[in-house]
């Protein structure tokens, strides 16, 4: 803000002593320059904790699930709408600045006006501390962010007739000491407006406390479909091993028919499931384990059951049975019993792994 003194002593020497109104325009300059610094400074602490609190209520937006992605939208409005707020409090309270400092040279009415405008900003601060609370409270809201619109929208609306009723103060204080009795009216609907913000502030904490309770009942809600999620899951893991043990069971009466057709190898004794101690001095579980003999060799077949076999499954068999038994029995000849592939290339992999690979109906071929 630039300081017309010059302006300023002119109109203050129609009505007091030239030097008296030289070093009061200089005195009020000074003031208005020191002042201006001090709001700038605090409305940009405000702005700062206004970005912080949005920027924490983005994350924990973004940590939801996609029942909340239609509010995104919203909540950006939202930041757009604050911007606007911020800009239009900053420009108020520079403007209210203003008047204190031109009002404080008027002879009559300094007193008064002090008293008045420390009533408003009193009345701003206990503003500022409810929009703190709010501000804590609605870190944890996301469900409401629409209704948040709206009711920033109504803020919206008061700001701009806040701004309106302090730019048609800042014309007619341009008259100084003709205006006053009119100055003390303005600043009166002022002290008005700023009331009906902070009940509507008071309506925005009511609002935010019922969402909090909205949003705890949503979370026991998600808590209890996880739990069901988490049995469902056990049920299909159990299925599942169900299917395998099956398969498995028919491979073991199978196996030794084809494995000889296949590939020369005589089955010794029976396949069965049981456990091996590998390079570690581990005991691991293999769901196929036999010996058979190829060619005067003795072999150790290790093998296990999919119902839907992969490559990655194939490799995961690999790293997980195969190679960890390597060294430790003699000729491995790893085996997997399947119903189906997922894809057309994966016998290819298998091969090329040295991997034997049979289908749940090749057990009933003879």
């Amino acid at each position: 803000m630039v300081i017309d003194t010059l302006s300023l002593y002119e109109k203050l020497k129609e009505n007091m002593d030239p030097a008296a109104a030289e070093k009061l325009a200089q005195a009020l300059a000074t003031s208005l320059v020191q002042i201006e610094q001090s709001v700038r400074q605090a409305t940009e602490g405000r702005l700062s904790r206004v970005e912080q609190a949005l920027e924490t209520l983005v994350r924990v937006t973004q940590e939801h699930s996609h029942e909340i992605a239609e509010l995104r939208q919203a909540s950006r409005e939202n930041t757009l709408a604050i911007a606007e707020l911020s800009k239009a409090v900053q420009e108020n309270t520079s403007a209210i600045a203003e008047l204190r400092q031109t009002v404080s040279g008027l002879v009559e009415v300094t007193q008064r006006h002090s008293q008045e405008i420390a009533e408003l900003r009193q009345m701003v601060q206990e503003n500022t501390s409810a929009i703190a609370e709010l501000r804590q409270t609605v870190s944890g809201l996301v469900e409401v962010t629409q209704r948040h619109s709206q009711e920033i929208a109504e803020l919206r609306q008061m700001v701009q007739e806040n701004t309106s009723a302090i730019a048609e103060l800042r014309q007619t204080v341009s008259g100084l000491v003709e205006v006053t009795q009119r100055h003390s009216q303005e600043i009166a609907e002022l002290r008005q407006m700023v009331q009906e913000n902070t009940s509507a502030i008071a309506e925005l904490r009511q609002a935010v406390r019922e969402l909090v309770e909205t949003t705890k009942k949503h979370a026991q809600v998600l808590r209890r479909l996880e739990l069901d999620q988490q049995d469902i899951r056990k049920q299909l893991g159990g299925l599942a091993m169900a299917f395998g043990y099956r398969l498995e069971d028919d491979a073991y009466l199978a196996l030794p028919r084809l494995l000889k057709q296949d590939y020369g190898i005589e089955v010794q004794g029976r396949l069965k499931r049981d456990y091996l101690v590998d390079r570690q001095g581990n005991h691991l579980e293999v769901n196929i384990l036999g010996e058979g003999v190829c060619e005067g060799e003795t072999i150790t077949i290790v093998g296990e059951s999919k119902a839907q076999l992969s490559a990655n499954e194939i490799d995961r068999f690999l790293r997980r049975k195969v190679r960890r038994l390597q060294g430790v029995y003699p000729n491995l000849f790893p085996i997997i019993v399947t119903y189906m592939t997922t894809s057309p290339d994966v016998l290819e992999h298998a091969r090329q792994r040295g991997v034997a690979v049979y289908f749940s109906y090749d057990f009933r071929q003879q």
